[in-house]
């Protein structure tokens, strides 16, 4: 076996060891080889922008100086500053012209930080982005709407009792007054703000890969290179500047070249009939791309999560307890999971102060409950994304954006669905309340002895457990996370507080029982 066969094995034998894939589950065929030109084409736009950045709150009243522009002032040095650097091709020129003595691997670096080009600032007052001026905010917690999304059923259809089988209930935080005073502007409807006018170089990177032979084509399949191997091509491939020009929309463009040896073979894993293409170029064998064998190693967890989500087992607790141990198990879930509550908070802080997402469900054209679930909606989405980003860094690209995206989403509906309460539950809590209750009956009657109705209180805190352990198994999700130390705060996604309501109702009335029958004897 020649020692660039063995190279491009060695490389694919450390990628899918990454995600914990052995050597001896990776079959190969013979590795083939082509000389290849690789262009590297990096693209620079240059946009004018603006960022406002708030220091203070501004006093009532507050007068304009020669340190702090009014509110037209400062608007007019954002357009004439804006318009300057739109038209000043010398802002960008001398920019431009260092690119060109850049190495590839210079370039990349550059690239992925933030150019800002001829900065200017100034401060001044500006109208407050959060109230408009008018001193007060849609509450954070229910976007101005003055109600919530009930926590108990989610919404579902038909409600529960804490609702009044509505789906939602008045927003705890503003107490259904829909507006709070903003806290940004403190009342004055102005804040000060630091305007910096800059010059935005924003760059793009496109690599391609060309036989010099095109009868290799024949041979060997056209592979596209991925964005995540990129830093790796131009960091080992030796490259030099072939063109570099100014173009029509007035972006910028460099053109470089490496010659190399390309290597490409097919792999299989054991117990996936699919074949895989793989591709590396240089003497180092960087990847081209990273097979996603992740896709048909998960499917099966993802149809499990996606089922559990919204299919027919959604409201079976036993399935979602099997199901959560098995992703506690996961090395990529486990860790989505204990990031769950992390990201969490994070989205739903973050969505809070969106005035923009705020104010788009505040309006009347929405129906209240549609309103209420377009909110949850986003944070959904949100939280999606986020635990997305997660799960494409933990697998090493060797999973799918697309497969990534529909199990996170399939993991935030389940997770949301912790808290779905199916009919069995309030049937349980009945059963068990009904019969405490005629057991304490029966025993206060017959045999009124202060040390049996104690025992009998005692009998009815054991069965309020064993109700909510055995028969809602909300205690035994809360107890298996606790546990694992998935959450901080379990009960942030559980229904543990409509047992703990339920048991205090069904001890009451124990207790009213006992009271009344000793006062009768």
């Amino acid at each position: 076996m020649s020692s660039k066969s063995y190279s491009i094995q060695k490389t694919i034998q450390n990628l899918l060891g990454t995600v914990g894939i052995s050597k001896t589950d990776v079959s190969f065929t013979d590795a083939m080889h082509a000389e290849v030109s690789v262009h590297y084409t990096q693209l620079w736009n240059f946009e004018p922008v603006y960022k406002d950045t708030v220091v203070k709150a501004a006093p009532e009243n507050p007068k304009p100086s020669d340190e702090l522009l009014s509110v037209e002032d400062l608007r007019k040095f954002k357009t004439d500053k804006l318009n300057l650097i739109k038209e000043g091709i010398m802002i960008k020129k001398p920019f431009c012209n260092r690119l060109e003595k850049l190495s590839a691997k210079e370039l990349f670096e550059l690239g992925n930080k933030i150019n800002r080009l001829s900065n200017q600032h100034a401060k001044g007052l500006e109208v407050c982005p959060d109230c408009k001026g008018y001193l007060k905010v849609n509450c954070k917690r229910c976007s101005g709407i003055g109600k919530v999304l009930c926590p108990s059923c989610q919404g579902k259809e038909g409600g529960c009792s804490a609702c009044n089988k509505t789906g939602y209930i008045e927003c705890p935080s503003c107490k259904g007054a829909k507006k709070q005073p903003c806290t940004k502007c403190k009342g004055s409807g102005y804040v000060i703000v630091d305007t910096e006018v800059f010059c935005q170089a924003v760059c793009t990177n496109h690599v391609e890969v060309e036989f010099d032979n095109k009868n290799y084509n024949l041979d060997i399949p056209v592979v596209t290179v991925e964005p995540c191997c990129i830093q790796a091509i131009v960091s080992s491939l030796k490259f030099y500047l072939n063109e570099s020009e100014y173009l029509d929309d007035n972006s910028f463009e460099l053109k470089l070249t490496s010659k190399t040896q390309l290597s490409y073979l097919k792999f299989c894993l054991v117990g996936i009939s699919k074949i895989f293409n793989f591709w590396t170029v240089g003497q180092y064998c960087v990847e081209l791309c990273r097979p996603k064998v992740l896709d048909l190693s998960y499917s099966l967890l993802k149809n499990e999560l996606g089922d559990a989500a919204v299919g027919t087992t959604v409201g079976n607790i036993k399935s979602k307890m099997q199901l959560l141990d098995k992703l506690s198990k996961d090395p990529f879930f486990n860790t989505l999971l204990h990031a769950y509550e992390l990201d969490y908070d994070t989205v739903t802080n973050r969505l809070n102060t969106d005035s923009s997402v705020q104010n788009t469900y505040s309006s009347e054209v929405f129906a209240l409950k549609k309103r209420l679930e377009s909110i949850v909606a986003v944070r959904k989405e949100e939280l999606s994304r986020t635990l997305q980003t997660r799960l494409l860094t933990s697998t090493h690209g060797l999973m799918s954006e697309y497969f990534a995206k529909d199990c996170c989403m399939s993991l935030v509906e389940f997770m949301t669905n912790l808290k779905y309460r199916p009919k069995s539950v309030p049937r349980a809590w009945n059963m068990a309340t009904l019969f405490m209750w005629g057991l304490t009956l029966f025993i206060s009657a017959l045999i009124p002895l202060s040390g049996l109705l104690f025992g009998c209180f005692l009998l009815s805190v054991i069965s309020c457990v064993l109700v909510s352990y055995f028969g809602t198994k909300n205690l035994l999700i809360y107890e298996f996370c606790f546990r694992k130390r998935l959450f901080y705060n379990p009960l942030k996604f559980l229904d543990l507080n409509y047992d703990a309501f339920r048991s205090l109702i069904l001890l009451a009335g124990v207790i009213i029982l006992e009271i009344g029958v000793y006062l009768i004897h």
